[in-house]
């Protein structure tokens, strides 16, 4: 994953920081040896992710 640095000086920080966190759990998940913290890593940036993609995009409506 090599769009954190393209998207540095293009998006709003808010959606920069979001995306990194996807960045950063797709990382962590093609080591070629995942340990216990790394997956716990991965849990918590995707759900960080999550939480953050439903806020800024759908801003909580269900129904969409």
């Amino acid at each position: 994953m090599y769009s954190l640095p393209f998207l540095k000086n293009h998006l709003p920080k808010k959606y920069y920081e979001g995306w990194g966190l996807f960045v950063k759990a797709v990382r962590l998940y093609q080591k070629q040896t995942i340990t216990y913290n790394d997956l716990n890593k991965i849990q918590s940036c995707l759900l960080a992710f999550y939480t953050h993609y439903e806020k800024e995009y759908y801003h909580g409506v269900l129904d969409r």
